[in-house]
């Protein structure tokens, strides 16, 4: 049923228990966009199937780039699985993750371990994580998601300026940061990130790692989270 718009021996299927793998051929002209379609198709019948209404069962797509060589369109499925996992951490990333959209997601998911990536996170930020004080860390994350632009930081969490202020300042004091200092912004920012992606890392079963390869497009894989 997944992929029924596709060309004559242009699309692989392979499914899992608890996720699965289409690998395109697209046409010459509108490519991208044909592969877009598909990945939307796939999304939805599945989440149909699927009945995932809530955020611990959500469907995920993650999309590779376009491989040239049937011997490199690993490349693309590694990459799809990757942005399926940033997706899946940061539910504001959207369920159709493209590889290329990433940003700095790109490098923090490949750090080579769960280790080497908590300890990359900066101590200061960490004794603030260990604190357990959600509304901080969230206030914190959505000021720098932003910019340091108070006033959109303020409508998008809902909150007086003067309560966004006094979260910022009590942030400040206890990781011992100057939101001033463009460093610790960089530093603070990246670690908030890399401790979402480590957080998930800590919790996620290892999925199971299935090859497969066509020229050109690996549209991703499907998650079921629930399973």
């Amino acid at each position: 049923e997944i992929g029924w718009q596709a060309p004559a021996r242009s699309l692989l299927g392979l499914a899992q228990a608890d996720h699965g793998v289409l690998v395109l051929q697209p046409p010459a002209v509108g490519g991208e966009a044909f592969v877009e379609r598909v990945a939307e198709e796939s999304w939805s019948i599945l989440s149909r199937r699927l009945g995932s209404s809530d955020a611990s069962s959500r469907v995920i797509v993650g999309i590779g780039d376009p491989q040239e060589e049937l011997s490199t369109a690993i490349a693309s499925y590694r990459q799809a699985r990757l942005a399926a996992g940033v997706a899946e951490s940061i539910p504001a990333m959207g369920c159709l993750a493209w590889w290329r959209d990433l940003g700095i997601f790109r490098a923090l998911v490949q750090l080579p371990s769960r280790e080497a990536a908590d300890e990359s996170i900066d101590p200061r930020l960490l004794r603030l994580l260990a604190l357990g004080d959600e509304s901080l860390v969230e206030t914190l994350e959505a000021y720098l998601d932003l910019a340091g632009d108070a006033k959109a930081t303020a409508e998008l969490l809902n909150l007086h300026r003067g309560t966004l202020y006094y979260r910022l300042e009590k942030a400040r004091k206890l990781a011992g940061i100057d939101l001033r200092n463009g460093y610790d912004r960089l530093s603070i920012h990246f670690g908030l990130k890399l401790a979402r992606l480590s957080r998930h890392r800590r919790t996620a079963r290892e999925p199971e790692i299935v090859s497969a390869g066509a020229r050109h497009w690996l549209v991703g894989e499907w998650q079921d989270e629930g399973s």
